[in-house]
């Protein structure tokens, strides 16, 4: 049944009984993905940089739910409007715009759910370490093919994966996603021959502007509207997350003044209605509707603030943590775990989530030794390291550093070094003196790459200081102290493992030292667990 209102048109499947087994198969995946632990994971990763010490930030989870609640709205405005009123009643309506619902609903839930710790920072780290590892001609091939089963081939062949390729294969989280949403599909008991499993996958990998372009886009209205539904909720959050320490004089245009200045749900309502009056006009939905240019002059002011380097080589605003720090961090656990693959066999991830309202928990396990015969040992370690949540990254480098001052050289990694962070961020320098080289060719004018440096400097810091409110100000200094108490902590590291190094007998000191506190700890529980039964019975 074909409905079309100006240039929109929508079909509607007059087969009820195919509906409704379709319907039944994708209301279990839904509770599949919904309670699975990477799911549950995503409460432990932060949507923006760093776990934030100073002021709430919300996570991937919370970003996830919010992109669903977007996409559902957006679906049921473009159906009440394209189908006709006397149809709304009907049984096939209703199966219909539910069997939609669920679509935008199991891709929505799943976009994100291969994100890496620390946002677009973890993500870029695994890129590189990817990238720099080099796979067997066997290796690759599985690779690829396993790619080109998940994905499908026109995807691949997108990405530049034909049968000649022989390059190096990249880190994206929405393919991680994808793959997650695969692999629990064929290890459950949902029918994939009656739901269109290849539309959740494209639909997942849809959501990535930097690996599907407008033109690779499907002609799938549910697709289009969980991409934009994805940017209106996390470019509205995040800058009213950053709101109050911007300063608002700066931004010139009227009408983008004037948008800011409503309330986020108000925001959100007007960019659904003009992304369907946007579809409507053209019978599809795209990256250019006024609506999301609207809010990508948004993401361009409070990315200014945000990620900008600050002029002690700390970058952003509500980052609460180091950004090179967190490079490095990542990095290194990479490193040990692509030299010691089998330990991630033994090891679990997990989410400790609350199951009940006096405060009870559980562990949420994700098991690590499922993975393929065929997988390469750097897709196990990537796979490992990705579904870790922000706090597991951090206790995994301490546990790694004091494996190293317990055991000496051999085991474990290094703690952070301050020439390690001086390398990153004269790299950062670096590219930007490039930048800077390219203007001044521009303009005639030549510098030494030392005036390059300072200048580079000088305008961050005028950056920041025209930028930001008085409590922008305020939280930038709170931010650079935290970064002072991480560099003390490495450096006690540092100092504790050059000690250890230096002399045995600090080292088995502080092994007996380690055993004594934690038999003394695991007294300490059964005190309590004892304390408990007695207060039971």
């Amino acid at each position: 049944m074909r409905f079309q209102y100006k240039n929109l048109v929508l079909n509607l499947n007059e087969n009820l009984e195919e509906l409704k087994s379709e319907i039944e198969e994708l209301k279990k995946l839904h509770e599949i993905i919904k309670n699975s632990a990477d799911t549950y994971i995503l409460e432990g990763k932060t949507q923006l940089v760093g776990k934030n010490k100073v002021i709430g930030m919300r996570n991937r989870k919370q970003h996830t739910d919010g992109t669903v609640a977007i996409a559902r709205r957006t679906i049921r405005l473009a159906y009440e409007t394209v189908i006709d009123d006397d149809i709304k009643e009907q049984e096939i309506y209703k199966l219909n715009l539910e069997r939609e619902l669920l679509y935008a609903q199991i891709i929505s839930e799943a976009h994100d759910l291969g994100h890496t710790p620390f946002g677009h920072v973890g993500e870029r780290v695994l890129n590189k370490c990817l990238q720099e590892s080099h796979l067997s001609k066997e290796e690759l091939k599985n690779t690829l093919a396993r790619r080109k089963e998940i994905y499908g081939e026109k995807y691949e062949l997108n990405q530049g994966h034909n049968e000649e390729f022989d390059g190096q294969i990249s880190f994206e989280h929405s393919e991680q996603s994808a793959k997650l949403v695969y692999d629990l599909i064929k290890s459950s008991n949902v029918d994939s021959q009656i739901i269109d499993v290849n539309r959740i996958i494209q639909g997942i990998l849809s959501h990535s502007i930097s690996r599907v372009r407008q033109e690779d886009i499907p002609n799938d209205l549910v697709i289009q509207i969980v991409r934009q539904a994805d940017k209106n909720e996390y470019i509205n959050n995040d800058f009213d997350e950053i709101k109050e320490f911007i300063n608002m004089d700066l931004i010139d245009n009227g009408q983008l003044l004037k948008f800011v200045d409503l309330p986020k749900h108000e925001r959100v309502k007007i960019i659904i209605q003009k992304l369907v009056e946007g579809a409507l006009e053209k019978g599809y939905i795209d990256d250019n509707i006024g609506a999301m240019q609207t809010i990508k002059e948004l993401k361009e002011i409070y990315q200014k603030v945000l990620f900008s380097m600050d002029v002690d080589g700390k970058r952003g605003l509500l980052t609460g943590e180091n950004v090179e720090r967190i490079s490095l961090m990542l990095s290194k656990i990479y490193q040990y775990y692509l030299s010691y693959p089998e330990k991630t066999v033994f090891k679990s991830l997990y989410h400790t989530k609350p199951i009940d309202d006096k405060g009870a928990t559980k562990k949420v396990i994700i098991s690590t030794s499922d993975f393929e015969v065929n997988t390469s040992v750097e897709d196990k370690v990537i796979n490992y390291i990705s579904r870790m949540d922000n706090e597991r990254i951090e206790s995994e480098y301490r546990m790694l550093v004091k494996e190293r001052i317990m055991q000496g050289e051999g085991h474990g990694i290094e703690p952070i070094s301050q020439d390690e962070l001086k390398k990153l961020q004269n790299d950062y320098y670096r590219q930007r003196i490039k930048m800077e080289k390219v203007i001044q060719e521009l303009d005639g004018t030549e510098h030494s790459e030392k005036e390059c440096e300072e200048s580079i400097k000088l305008s961050i810091k005028r950056l920041i200081e025209n930028a930001l409110t008085q409590k922008g100000r305020e939280r930038m200094a709170e931010v650079r102290k935290m970064h002072e108490e991480e560099n003390q902590r490495d450096e006690e590291l540092r100092r504790l493992m050059i000690v250890c190094d230096q002399n045995p007998e600090e080292r088995k000191k502080l092994k007996e030292r380690e055993l004594e506190g934690k038999k003394a700890e695991a007294f300490a529980n059964r005190m309590n667990k004892l304390k408990e039964d007695w207060k039971e019975r």
